[in-house]
């Protein structure tokens, strides 16, 4: 689900970049590469799924969204209008709670022997 969800956001974010670029005040090309790198970020989890235990998969993908949601709030700073900043900020939150729910999967998923 991860995947998915940063495949979605990453091509938005990419193909939206022009239209982004003045509400959250980044350049546009910083825009797309950020797109392309959490459309990476997607594949590369799915690589991971292929060739890692599940248990190791959630770990490695909680931490880097618990990062994510620090940088992503941390963009907020920037934005153009409150109502920017609260959408950047909702994304962090969202980004956030998919870490609580793999921190959740983690304690469900029983120890390997």
């Amino acid at each position: 689900m991860d995947a998915a969800y940063c495949a979605v956001l990453g091509t938005a974010v990419a193909f939206a970049a022009p239209v982004l670029t003045d509400a959250v005040r980044l350049p546009v090309w910083t825009l797309i590469a950020l797109g392309v790198a959490v459309i990476a970020w997607a594949a590369l989890i799915l690589v991971m799924m292929a060739r890692m235990p599940s248990r190791s998969v959630l770990r490695v993908v909680m931490v880097v969204n618990l990062l994510a949601a620090a940088v992503i709030a941390a963009v907020s700073g920037v934005a153009a209008t409150v109502l920017v900043v609260l959408a950047i900020l909702a994304i962090a939150v969202d980004v956030a709670l998919f870490a609580g729910s793999q921190f959740i999967a983690l304690r469900r998923l029983r120890p390997v022997a």
